[in-house]
């Protein structure tokens, strides 16, 4: 008796994995023979001038004598767009999608999401639109359609280096270069900041490559908003900031960032100080970093996502995350007051390169490919 249970259970065992695998090749048999349809969106990459309108093709395609109506919607924050027609009958067929911008419209990278709906059946594809500024003549002076200041024989952002205007400079594709190098016998490094003045929105600036995780560990890459440069308060007040650096040792083993956040206008005293978070990430094995925070009255969201994220974009490929709302310890007393301890005023945009204590072995040349700024809504 036992040796007959035993061959059974032997032959149990054997057939039903494969009792199992032909279940679930006949349902997907059946799933990939059922009705059904596909998406495609062209081209799936534009770029316009801000005033001007661009359009896509949308198309809907009919697979196992799919017959049914499809309904297309389209979702991106910050641009106005529309599909026509809306519904698509018969199983197939094409619409025109049209995306308009205004001269307003901000300079940028923005990503739509094109959704088709037709019952339980749902498909999806995302396609993205480069907006460049009118009259953009190339220059760093006019990088993206705003206008920015140099920091030019002044110390740039701290450190003992001088900033050099030549230092900054746009290539044929757009891209802002930041450079540390040499002028004559001494190193000199780089900042330029926005007559513009920005409040709540997200802010994102997109580097290429990687050597600002590997920089030289006395230099510093900013990405910030910075009230002072434009007289919003004072040093250690109204300031944001995204930072790459190893403070020449100083911080956390093998530190490659920080996010900080300083306190709003008038509270920038000795006893109340900024808050800074400071880590170490693995470089990412990706041709590009974007690097995100999102401010509001409450809070600051900072991000630092693998890849190029158009700036309307859910945040995705996250490697490093932190969130502060406004809460401080001074004397020992720890209160919530974000008014106090985020910054509330209109401020410019800050991008430098500096040393904080030590000097560079050599030169160095930071790529960012874009800065992007969408209004909170």
């Amino acid at each position: 008796m036992k040796r007959g249970s035993t061959a059974f259970s032997c032959l149990y065992a054997l057939a039903l994995p494969m009792l199992m695998a032909c279940l679930a090749a006949a349902q997907t048999n059946i799933a990939n023979s059922s009705p059904r349809y596909t998406l495609s969106v062209s081209p799936p990459a534009q770029t316009v001038t801000a005033g001007s309108s661009v359009t896509y093709t949308v198309t809907v395609s009919s697979e196992n004598g799919f017959t049914g109506t499809v309904d297309l919607s389209v979702n991106g924050v910050g641009l106005s767009s529309s599909i026509s027609p809306s519904s698509i009958g018969g199983g197939s067929g094409s619409s025109v999608l049209q995306v308009a911008t205004s001269s307003s419209t901000y300079a940028g990278t923005y990503g739509l999401t094109i959704t088709a709906t037709s019952g339980s059946l749902s498909r999806s594809a995302s396609i993205t639109l480069k907006v460049i500024p009118q009259h953009d003549n190339g220059t760093v002076d006019n990088w993206l359609g705003y206008t920015w200041d140099f920091q030019n024989g002044e110390p740039a952002g701290g450190g003992t280096l001088i900033a050099y205007k030549r230092n900054m400079f746009v290539d044929s594709n757009g891209y802002l270069h930041v450079n540390v190098r040499k002028k004559g016998n001494t190193f000199t490094d780089a900042e330029m900041y926005t007559r513009n003045l920005f409040n709540f929105g997200t802010f994102q600036w997109v580097l290429q490559g990687t050597n600002y995780y590997k920089m030289d560990p006395p230099l510093v890459l900013g990405l910030f908003t910075y009230g002072p440069n434009a007289g919003v308060g004072v040093d250690g007040e109204n300031e944001i900031d995204i930072e790459f650096s190893n403070w020449d040792g100083t911080g956390v083993p093998n530190q490659v960032a920080d996010f900080t956040v300083y306190p709003s206008t008038g509270n920038g005293t000795d006893d109340q100080i900024d808050h800074e978070v400071d880590f170490y990430v693995r470089t990412p094995e990706t041709d590009t970093t974007t690097a995100r925070f999102v401010w509001s009255s409450t809070s600051v969201e900072f991000y630092l996502m693998a890849g190029t994220v158009p700036v309307n974009q859910p945040v995705t490929d996250v490697f490093h995350h932190w969130t502060y709302d406004g809460t401080n310890t001074v004397h020992g007393v720890t209160t919530t007051d974000p008014l106090k301890w985020i910054p509330q005023d209109p401020c410019p945009v800050d991008i430098n390169l500096w040393n904080f204590i030590g000097l560079p072995t050599h030169t160095w040349d930071i790529v960012v490919q874009e800065f992007d700024y969408l209004p909170a809504q």
